[in-house]
Formats: structure tokens, sequence, C-alpha cells
């Protein structure tokens, strides 16, 4: 029989066999010592095993381009309470989708595609807008009135789906 202490000083009577593990001389904890000894590895161990897991996040959160130990703005609040997976790729999706990213910077062909396709619905535009002109037709005023007679005919509900028509999303509260 072997004699421990807990934290309050009182006897504590363990056998010797549970010490070792249920086998004789297999060189188990003996002494209060050696118990104290295997608590502070075991602390040592959780504290190691802490810090790599918070060396992960942080290089995870720089490879994703979020400064993790960021102090302002939407960016500090983000790091602390992301709680996804742990990859530069899901934190970045992640963070553009709660706009603290942007997208990434489009490449050069693609501006420019953008660009001639802007220029092409602007010419569009404009050739539409020549040939109402042209016909005395007035886009605004034909709306409205749309908007007019479909509130006197359904209310509501009727007016909802002229503006949605022209492309005015539902907004409910």
């Amino acid at each position: 029989m072997a004699t421990l202490y807990d934290e309050d000083g009182n006897t504590i009577e363990i056998d010797d066999a549970l010490l070792q593990g249920g086998q004789q001389n297999q060189g188990g904890p003996q002494t209060n010592s050696d118990f104290a000894a295997l608590r502070k590895q075991t602390q040592a161990t959780k504290a190691a095993e802490n810090k790599t897991a918070q060396v992960a996040r942080e290089n995870a959160f720089l490879r994703a381009g979020i400064d993790p130990e960021a102090k302002e703005g939407m960016v500090g609040y983000f790091a602390k309470g992301y709680d996804g997976e742990m990859t530069a790729d899901a934190i970045r999706a992640a963070a553009q989708a709660a706009g603290i990213l942007q997208a990434p910077a489009l490449s050069p062909e693609q501006q420019a595609a953008q660009q001639q396709q802007q220029a092409d619905l602007g010419a569009a535009a404009r050739i539409a807008g020549a040939a109402n002109a042209a016909q005395g037709y007035d886009a605004d005023l034909a709306i409205r009135q749309a908007m007019d007679d479909a509130y006197k005919a359904g209310g509501i509900e009727a007016l909802t789906a002229v503006l949605q028509a022209q492309g005015i999303p539902r907004v409910t509260m």
C-alpha cells in the first residue's frame, strides 16, 4: 500500500499494483512527486497543443489575406468569431460572403470583356431610346401608367408584380 495526499492534505491509501497499472515493477508513478511531474507534463502537453492550434489558425487567416490580430472594424470581429473550417479557401469564402474581403480582381482580359459588354449595352440603350423618342414613347410614363392601372385593378399584389417585372425586388419586413 502506498500513502498519497490530496490537495487538502488528507491521506489516500492506494494499492501498489494499481499505481503500477496492475502489474508489479512496471515503473508507474509511485510518489507524490511522480504524480506532480506527470501533472506538469500533461499541462505542458495541453499548452503545446493549444499553441499549435493557435499558430495553425493564425497561419490559415494570413494565407486567406486577413490579419487575425486586427483590432479595428469588422475584420477583428470576423477573425475572433470565425469557427468554420481552418483552410485559407474556406476563410476567404466566408470573409467575402460577410463583406470583409472583396472578390478577386479581374484579369486584364476580363476587364476588357466587361467594358466591351457595358459599351454594347449602352449602345443598345441609346438606340432603343432614339427609336422610342421617334415614336413619341415615354418609358417612365408607360411604367407609371402600368403601376397605376395595376394598383387600381388588383391592389398591392398587382402593383408588386408590375414592380418585379421591372426588376425591382420585393422586400418584406
